[in-house]
């Protein structure tokens, strides 16, 4: 087994700030910029609650920088294969998934956690298990339920089923898909 990971760094291929973040909405719908983690973290302007999700599941820190936040490490590791996803080691920065990679995604977030495995395990790196993501988050369910499931605000309150993907009663996880696997009642 290889060295553990002990945090990660995804770099936006875009600058951070006001100035950059409109430089960056500008150029998309002019269709002369394009960043495709951006696109995997993001619809529109606010974070997909799949992102979200799945950062939580990752088990170590994960930390998302502009082009104008990165560190000299992270910007020597970085420059010329924006966006990437880097991988801190004890032996130093590696690259997991370049442009390219990320392209392929088409801003999945499922295939990103795919990905990202795979990636660590062809860099020969040692990350603890990522939990799979959310059902709900893998088909963009709109309150965070399972397809097929419709949002039923008061009989889900009355029984204590999960809202928004709360945890159910006696739950430590908040995806309602676990949720469904221990508890029978929530459907």
């Amino acid at each position: 087994m290889g060295p553990p990971i002990r945090r990660m760094t995804g770099v936006y291929h875009t600058d951070g700030g006001l100035r950059g973040e409109l430089a960056y909405a500008i150029g998309k719908i002019r269709g002369t910029a394009h960043c495709a983690l951006c696109d995997i973290t993001h619809r529109g302007l606010r974070t997909k609650p799949a992102w979200t999700a799945l950062v939580a599941d990752i088990p170590v820190p994960f930390g998302l920088v502009h082009l104008n936040e990165r560190t000299p490490q992270v910007a020597a590791a970085s420059d010329g294969h924006t966006p990437c996803v880097l991988a801190h080691t004890d032996d130093g920065l590696v690259r997991l998934l370049g442009p390219e990679d990320l392209d392929r995604l088409a801003g999945d977030v499922t295939g990103f956690a795919t990905a990202l495995r795979a990636a660590a395990g062809r860099a020969g790196l040692h990350l603890p298990t990522i939990a799979d993501p959310p059902v709900c988050g893998r088909h963009g369910g709109r309150y965070g339920r399972c397809p097929g499931r419709p949002f039923r605000p008061t009989a889900d309150r009355a029984a204590g089923r999960p809202q928004h993907g709360g945890p159910a009663p006696g739950l430590r996880s908040s995806r309602c898909c676990a949720a469904r696997q221990q508890d029978p009642a929530v459907r």
